[in-house]
């Protein structure tokens, strides 16, 4: 049975306290603490103490170096928290200042049942970072695609007008794509809606190539706005789904977090490497080429990582005792 020890502050220095407006059980905890003046009290609660060099914290420096670049170029920031008293205050006041000093923040609290960081058994199957490589490649591919295809229409003569009114029925299409992955997951699941969206993704990075300003050009821009929209998802609807497909429940949270940690990445490269390649060579005929074959690359990874969890699964429930 443990033996509390309650501390006993002179009666007198906690009167002290009080008579300068502190609380009386603030008074009493200040008084037993050591802070027995209303000055050493005062300079506690104002946060007018001296406090210990920040940076005598390992690799301090690089943590305020990256965050700071974080904030420069309005890169995404996510304070993971913790779930008890101290874990939320700290994500309170930590995503308070950054807030305030105008950077792109979030946090994340996660359950109790969590535990704490990543769950050691996701990260060790070597599926998780073959699907965490096809994620960023995904969004690097999707992303790059999107950023370039409206200019690419422009330079190949395509007017303002039709690339407006494709654009925008593309955005319409896109709302039913993402119900309609959802609901054949439902229906169906996985593999029905991972194929069709690789195999969609695929057919858009190669029929972008084959785009002219002639009926038959613009033909193939209408056969394509659909069938890209139908590989969007891959990047939005489908990473929880791959998520819980691929590790389950207890890790979800954490997973889904890397997945769109992964995406965000690729999007950041995708664009930027197509300009590059316009200012270079003056056209998208490299980008295209590169985004195709990194295209290829996903199906790959992403049919070896549904696979090799299906293993895992099967060998995890042939353990399972029989029920008698």
């Amino acid at each position: 049975m443990k033996k509390w020890n309650i501390a006993s502050p002179s009666q007198e220095t906690v009167n002290s306290l009080c008579q300068s407006g502190i609380d009386p059980l603030a008074a009493h905890l200040l008084a037993a603490r050591g802070y027995e003046t209303v000055s050493q009290a005062s300079d506690f609660l104002q946060g007018g103490e001296t406090l210990s060099d920040p940076y005598l914290l390992l690799d301090m420096d690089k943590a305020v170096e990256r965050i700071s670049e974080a904030v420069e170029y309005g890169q995404r920031i996510c304070i993971y928290g913790d779930y008890d008293c101290d874990g939320v205050t700290s994500t309170a006041v930590l995503y308070s200042y950054l807030d305030s000093i105008g950077a792109n923040v979030m946090y994340y609290i996660p359950e109790r049942s969590d535990g704490y960081g990543l769950n050691e058994e996701a990260i060790r199957k070597p599926y998780f970072y073959i699907s965490m490589a096809a994620v960023f490649l995904t969004g690097m591919t999707l992303q790059g695609l999107s950023g370039i295809a409206t200019p690419h229409m422009y330079d190949i003569g395509m007017s303002k007008a039709f690339v407006a009114n494709l654009t925008s029925v593309g955005s319409l299409v896109f709302c039913c794509t993402k119900f309609l992955m959802g609901w054949s997951y439902d229906r169906f699941g996985i593999k029905l809606p991972l194929f069709v969206g690789l195999g969609s993704a695929m057919f858009s990075t190669v029929s972008i190539i084959f785009l002219t300003n002639t009926p038959a050009g613009q033909a193939v821009a209408w056969i394509r706005m659909p069938i890209n929209n139908l590989a969007m998802p891959l990047e939005t609807v489908m990473l929880p789904i791959l998520a819980s497909e691929f590790f389950g429940d207890k890790s979800f949270d954490k997973i889904v977090g890397c997945y769109a940690a992964a995406n965000y990445a690729g999007f950041a490269i995708g664009s930027p490497f197509g300009n590059v390649c316009y200012d270079i060579f003056g056209d998208y005929k490299l980008a295209f080429a590169v985004f195709t074959i990194l295209m290829a690359v996903v199906v790959v990874m992403q049919c070896s990582a549904l696979k090799q969890s299906r293993k895992e699964m099967a060998r995890a429930q042939a353990q399972l005792p029989i029920e008698e």
